[in-house]
């Protein structure tokens, strides 16, 4: 869910996964973007771009972070590779033929 506008505009970093899918019609984003009191510019990052170290994350215990996910699957392909790799550790699982 979206949360407050005023949660993004007093973050000290504005985190989504993806900005063409967090500055979309109805989002909180997008609605500051049309009222001009949030930007492209004023984002820190996207998620990506923290993960491959081309932009900082958390610099100090005091900063306020907004991540803003918007359903980009980051989360569940990550989870679903960690539990793979666990299972073929393992050696537990069906492996099924795809391809």
């Amino acid at each position: 869910m979206d949360v407050h506008k005023e949660v993004f505009l007093n973050a000290d970093k504005v985190i989504v996964d993806d900005w063409e899918q967090s500055n979309r019609e109805k989002k909180v984003i997008n609605q500051l973007v049309l009222e001009g009191r949030f930007s492209r510019e004023q984002l820190h990052a996207e998620l990506g771009e923290i993960l491959l170290g081309r932009k900082p994350g958390r610099e100090s215990d005091e900063e306020i972070i907004l991540l803003n996910p918007m359903g980009m699957a980051i989360e569940d392909i990550a989870c679903a590779q960690s539990i793979y790799q666990k299972a073929v550790a393992k050696q537990v699982g069906i492996r099924l033929n795809l391809g």
